[in-house]
Parts: structure tokens; C-alpha cells; sequence
């Protein structure tokens, strides 16, 4: 049973290959998301929105430093 659903698996993942290897429209349709969202982020880059967003809290940044670093001797903090 396994091995039938891994046979289709990989039937229809060929034939998909084979399609966009083949097919411009289908390639243009498929890679379409990646495009849209590189557009996306070059208009968040050009319009400075990622200059206005909040600091990281540097108390939680301290705090994750602490975890990491958890269990390591550390002549500072004593």
C-alpha cells in the first residue's frame, strides 16, 4: 500500500516536472508567487515602512543571551 502511494508520489511530481520543463505558460503561472513577492518586498523596501517598525525589546534579547549562554561560567555575573 505504502509503496503504491510513493509510486503515484512520484508519478505525479514527474509529470509536473515534465509539464514545466515543457510548458512556458505553466512555468509562468507556477513561478508567479515568487514574483509577486519580491514586488511586495521592494515596495516595503522603496516606501521606508521597515524604518518605522518598533526596536527589539532589549530586555528579552538579554534574557535569550542568558539562555544560551546557560550552564557557562561566567566570572561577570558573580
Amino acid at each position: 500500500m505504502i509503496a503504491a502511494i510513493v509510486g503515484a508520489i512520484i508519478l505525479i511530481v514527474l509529470a509536473l516536472v515534465i509539464v514545466w520543463y515543457y510548458s512556458p505558460a505553466f512555468r509562468v503561472w507556477t513561478e508567479k508567487p515568487k514574483y509577486t513577492m519580491l514586488e511586495r518586498d521592494a515596495l516595503f523596501e522603496r516606501t521606508g515602512i521597515g524604518n518605522r517598525l518598533p526596536t527589539a525589546n532589549i530586555e528579552k534579547l538579554d534574557g535569550l543571551n542568558d539562555m544560551k549562554n546557560k550552564g557557562k561560567h561566567d566570572e561577570n555575573r558573580y
